[in-house]
């Protein structure tokens, strides 16, 4: 599996607490694709994994909205497959 690195942006929406993370570069948006509950995966025109948007983050992930507004690091696997993401 080859692996690939970008920069992404995360911005954080404590009143609707819906936790949002980008690419940090310009691309043309194809469509969501919901993953789970609450979490939903956009495409580029190309069908690569652009954006990863979380609604109810803080419940996701088990912490205070505060938490999320802070400045802090994550590391996101996507793996695609022919039938799987």
């Amino acid at each position: 599996m080859r692996l690939k690195h970008f920069e992404v942006v995360k911005e954080y929406n404590a009143q609707s607490d819906i936790l949002f993370i980008h690419k940090d570069i310009e691309y043309k948006y194809r469509e969501s694709v919901e993953m789970d509950n609450n979490v939903i995966l956009d495409f580029d025109s190309d069908y690569r994994p652009v954006a990863l948007e979380i609604l109810d983050a803080s419940k996701f992930f088990n912490v205070n909205k505060l938490s999320l507004k802070r400045h802090f690091e994550m590391l996101i696997q996507v793996q695609i497959n022919k039938d799987v993401i």
